[in-house]
């Protein structure tokens, strides 16, 4: 009976070991060293490679929130900041609704239902409410 109870506590003892160290048992039995970033949780600056890789504006200052082992960015912040001003909040700035002869203070300027950031997004004239034409 003690032998079954040693036994039990064994397997158990081992299941923690094993769950406390999952990672680097794994990268033993893979044969890969694990490649760490020094401070891989630790906020830094992304990279322009990095920006483009994500998809957002190599101008916008971000940070590296999170990364993975291989140094891989997982999660990151913009700094809202530093955007342009948006007034009506349409996807266009003030400035560019300004050269382009929007009204900064208004989503939909022509009137016609779509975002003037959406018009301009899909090409269309954001000042002509039959651009694009109705549908039938």
């Amino acid at each position: 009976m003690k032998l079954k109870w040693l036994i039990v506590v064994l397997l158990v003892a081992m299941f923690f070991i094993i769950i406390l160290n999952r990672s680097k048992i794994a990268e033993r039995l893979l044969g890969k060293a694990e490649k760490r970033p020094a401070n891989s949780n630790a906020t830094s600056t992304l990279t322009i490679e990095e920006k483009r890789k994500i998809g957002i504006d190599e101008s916008l200052p971000a940070q590296a929130i999170r990364r993975d082992v291989s140094g891989n960015v997982l999660i990151y912040k913009v700094d809202k900041t530093s955007l342009p001003k948006d007034s009506d909040g349409d996807g266009l700035a003030d400035e560019k609704e300004k050269a382009i002869g929007t009204n900064p203070h208004n989503k939909d300027t022509d009137q016609d239902d779509m975002p003037d950031g959406q018009e301009v997004l899909l090409h269309f004239d954001p000042l002509d409410s039959q651009s694009p034409p109705p549908k039938k």
